[in-house]
């Protein structure tokens, strides 16, 4: 599994749960590196920076999300 993005990814969930945004968001970005087609961390990231009150970074990085992966059904 050291090349599986989902350990990363949950990780970061929890990370995010506790609090812990800023390690949540590198968590993210380490699962995106081992698998960039791996949405749910991409909005992971702009999840968190939208609990974190930064709207600008987190409509940046949905916006991204959504050019990237635009055949997701309805999120």
């Amino acid at each position: 599994m050291p090349n599986d993005p989902n350990p990363q990814d949950s990780y970061a969930e929890i990370l995010r749960m506790a609090g812990h945004y800023t390690v949540a968001i590198d968590h993210y970005h380490v699962a995106l590196s081992m698998n960039p087609q791996f949405y749910s961390s991409q909005f992971g990231i702009a999840d968190t920076y939208m609990l974190m009150g930064d709207e600008t970074r987190a409509r940046q990085a949905y916006e991204i999300g959504f050019q990237k992966f635009p055949s997701l059904p309805d999120l």
